[in-house]
């Protein structure tokens, strides 16, 4: 079938629906067994302060201890209501050695990660012996482990490294796990059902451990004597009678807890079919097929794969919504409540914003930024899980502070919408620049919108440039509102309106910078390619609110406070501020408005003629992909332990080294793509050497790692220098090939 046909976009989608949920299907773990571990998966359990199916604990704790839902043992991979019901009966207490034996094969999965490689040599192993590691295999080395778990506790809080890090995060796994070998959690036993008097022991979710030492006083707890049932039959392997007590246990809460056993229905249900990482699936492929559409842009085939993205997102939004009502029903809270909540729900809001304006100016922008919007947050939710410090449970207990279901969904959501437009403009203006200087897609005319009939064609470029400024518009009043929201919200909480905390100021930065856009935009200081800059530093600013105020751990709105998190934002920053110096490049230069001789385009396009050797152009846009490289190894080896032990001096020279060589490799892009050969040539000359010297200076003094680092990194400023030089003799002073600088910016950005 033709892309052309009318059909074409709903058969794409039926297909690539067809093949995700087929490998859906697929991934579900299915063992042969006599036991019922669908019927136990529903058992109904405690933890992180909210009642949830003991499968979602399984699940968590798995994904806590190593970063997947899935183990394998016996030979096979195992259902997690399995693994943790064999966790349970793992163990016996030997009298003879007063000690506890660890039995059966649970004990031996690969469920541990470790990448540390100072925190892997404590029990002897090296990063080529894998990631995971059995609990039995650790055991052998307890003693290593705790002498070194000893010396990191005496380590003050600001002196800690990577490795003491580390060291803290596996000893939280080991107590995750050994806290469920030893049910000493979750709290399996719920309150006693009415008739049952029990004191204060009854009233309350309790672990089995407990309920255990409060049957010696002569009182039994029915739900304790029932779940210890099920865990005695499965130890003796007794199938049947292990389902007949599940099936009467489940019978008897369900009666209890009706509203809890429907919840605990449908968070099973989540947890089986996994919308939102079928969401980012979905995504990608909608992202590629917008790729395609841009790629045929201007035949066809550009609308029949724009409208067939287009399809597949509208039904991926379906399935992000289906995942968001379900959230809100199992926690029965508004959809915004933690760090991971707000990254799903601005990925919906970032998609859903973005199929209107697709639907409104049909130009494959709105399908990319929708794809890339929800992929990207899809990716930051799933790091979030991996690094939460309450074992992956992404719908725990609010602070007592946020429990309040108003304020969540007025003050918390309008300010999550606010962050979503800001993020949808900077997602934009992305685009704007990558394409406008790299493609001759911005330069192309293409339809007015509808609402605009005394328009029939403009320049795409200015199309987008409209969009990124509605975007604001937008997001300057949720921001605005939301703020407000959040002030009265204090007021009734703390008794103040405005106090200055970190998260509060974190929010006006995002309103002041939105509103100082549309001043700029309105004083006609800027125009699209100038909104479109502004527009970037908006994402660092919404990020810094969203993740960095956290990250200081002060204020009271660190709620959401995450380990891991520094070194990615500091690579999101220096991505954007590399996208901002493409963005400050010469317009003249840019590939969407350099029209070829003879083009009818070209009296819109600022310049008409490229005349620059193509090696120098090449160079010249390679320099930003290189700065964005080196600024990425700059924040890695700032975690090298070697150049942490450096004096601070040294540390502050690294810094202002790559600031330094990175605004060289700027003027020289200028200088290059704006034919001002001298600057361009100097630049990019005292750049090279400058790289070249400091980058061997750091491996010989410091022995960062090793030439396999350090070689590519030395390779481009190597090659600069010689492509330079090799071709400056036809376009340097005297030459025939064009010298001098031609200004073709034009009066405002």
């Amino acid at each position: 079938m033709k892309p052309t046909s009318k059909f074409f976009p709903w058969i794409l989608t039926i297909i690539v629906v067809a093949l995700i949920a087929g490998r859906q299907a697929g991934s579900k773990v299915r063992i042969e067994s006599n036991f019922n571990y669908d019927a136990f998966s529903q058992v109904l359990v405690s933890g992180g302060g909210r009642v949830k199916p003991i499968d979602t604990v399984a699940r968590t704790s798995l994904l806590f201890l190593s970063s997947r839902q899935t183990v394998e043992y016996d030979g096979q991979k195992q259902p997690p209501s399995r693994w943790i019901i064999d966790l349970m009966t793992g163990t016996k207490f030997n009298e003879k050695t007063q000690r506890i034996d660890f039995e059966g094969e649970v004990h031996d999965a690969e469920i541990f990660r470790i990448d540390h490689p100072e925190v892997l040599s404590i029990f002897g192993w090296k990063q080529e012996d894998g990631k995971r590691f059995s609990f039995a295999e650790m055991m052998k080395h307890s003693e290593a482990f705790d002498t070194q778990m000893r010396l990191a506790s005496k380590v003050s809080r600001n002196q800690r490294t990577a490795y003491h890090n580390h060291l803290g995060k596996l000893s939280e796994k080991l107590k995750v796990y050994t806290d469920l070998m030893q049910l000493r959690s979750p709290w399996v036993v719920p309150p006693a059902p009415a008739g049952h008097d029990l004191g204060e022991t009854g009233d309350d979710w309790i672990s089995l451990e407990k309920a255990a030492a409060f049957s010696r006083t002569g009182k039994a707890h029915p739900h304790a004597q029932s779940f210890a049932k099920i865990v005695q039959a499965y130890d003796e392997k007794d199938a049947s009678v292990f389902n007949k007590a599940v099936t009467t246990y489940n019978e008897a809460l369900a009666k209890q807890f009706e509203t809890e056993t429907g919840q605990s229905k449908a968070e099973l249900f989540f947890n089986n079919t996994e919308p939102f990482y079928q969401c980012s699936q979905l995504y990608v492929v909608a992202l590629l097929l917008s790729l395609v559409s841009w790629f045929f842009w201007g035949g066809g085939a550009c609308e029949g794969f724009r409208k067939a993205a287009f399809v597949l997102i509208v039904f991926t939004l379906g399935i992000h919504t289906f995942g968001l009502i379900g959230r809100i029903y199992i926690q029965g809270r508004p959809p915004v409540t933690n760090l991971y909540s707000s990254a799903i729900f601005i990925g919906w809001g970032c998609s859903l914003i973005a199929v209107i304006l697709e639907y409104i100016y049909r130009n494959g922008f709105g399908n990319v930024t929708a794809s890339v919007g929800g992929l990207i947050t899809g990716i930051i939710a799933h790091h979030l899980i991996l690094t939460s410090t309450r074992a992956g449970d992404t719908m725990e207990m609010m602070q007592a502070v946020l429990d309040t279901n108003f304020w969540l969904a007025t003050h918390v959501v309008t300010v999550t919408i606010g962050y979503t437009a800001t993020y949808l403009a900077g997602i934009l203006a992305m685009l704007y620049i990558i394409l406008g200087v790299f493609t001759p897609v911005m330069g192309q005319k293409v339809a007015a919108p509808e609402s605009e009939p005394k328009r029939k064609v403009e320049l795409l470029h200015k199309t987008v440039g409209r969009m990124i400024y509605g975007s604001i518009c937008f997001a300057v009043m949720m921001s605005f509102i939301g703020t407000v929201l959040g002030g009265i919200w204090a007021d009734q909480s703390w008794g103040r309106f405005w106090g200055w905390d970190p998260k509060e100021n974190g929010a006006l930065i995002i309103v002041i910078w939105n509103a100082l856009i549309l001043h700029a935009r309105w004083g006609g200081m800027v125009r699209e390619r100038g909104i479109a800059v502004l527009a970037i530093i908006g994402n660092i600013v919404t990020s810094w609110s969203w993740f960095g105020v956290n990250e200081l751990g002060a204020g009271l709105h660190s709620y959401g406070f995450t380990d891991g998190t520094v070194f990615w934002l500091l690579v999101f920053v220096a991505t954007q501020l590399h996208l901002m110096g493409m963005g400050l490049i010469p317009m003249g230069a840019w590939r969407s408005f350099t029209a070829p001789s003879g083009d009818n385009t070209a009296s819109e396009s600022p310049i008409a003629t490229d005349d620059r050797p193509l090696p120098l152009t090449i160079m010249a846009y390679l320099n930003v992909g290189y700065s964005t490289i080196l600024a990425i190894c700059l924040i890695v080896l700032y975690s090298n332990p070697t150049i942490n032990s450096a004096p601070r001096w040294f540390l502050v020279y690294l810094a202002f080294g790559y600031l330094f060589s990175a605004g060289l490799l700027y003027f020289t892009t200028v200088g290059l793509l704006n034919r001002q050969w001298r600057l361009g040539f100097v630049c990019g000359n005292l750049a090279a050497v400058f790289l070249v010297s400091n980058l061997l200076y750091l491996e010989l003094k410091f022995n960062v790692g090793g030439m396999l680092l350090i070689a590519p990194l030395l390779l481009y400023p190597i090659a600069l220098i010689f492509m330079l030089n090799f071709n400056y003799g036809k376009v340097g002073p005297g030459s025939s090939g064009g010298g001098g600088s031609r200004d073709v910016e034009p009066a405002t950005a």
